[in-house]
């Protein structure tokens, strides 16, 4: 559900970051939501400007956002 959110979100222009256990979950997450039908990614290239890492590295990549879940 969280790769579905952010998909959209980003469809609709927000600075998106995804964050999970490893960067690598982050990644193949996003890449599993990337290939969903019907698709969450309506605008090609999209799933290019999120951006993805770890809680443990790169929690500070959330410090100023307006919104988590």
């Amino acid at each position: 559900m969280g790769s579905g959110i952010a998909a959209h979100l980003a469809n609709l222009g927000f600075d998106v970051t995804v964050l999970e256990q490893t960067k690598q979950m982050a990644d193949e997450k996003l890449a599993l939501a990337a290939k969903l039908r019907p698709p969450h990614f309506y605008i090609s290239g999209t799933v290019n400007t999120i951006k993805t890492g770890s809680m443990s590295e790169d929690l500070d990549a959330i410090r100023n956002a307006d919104w988590v879940c």
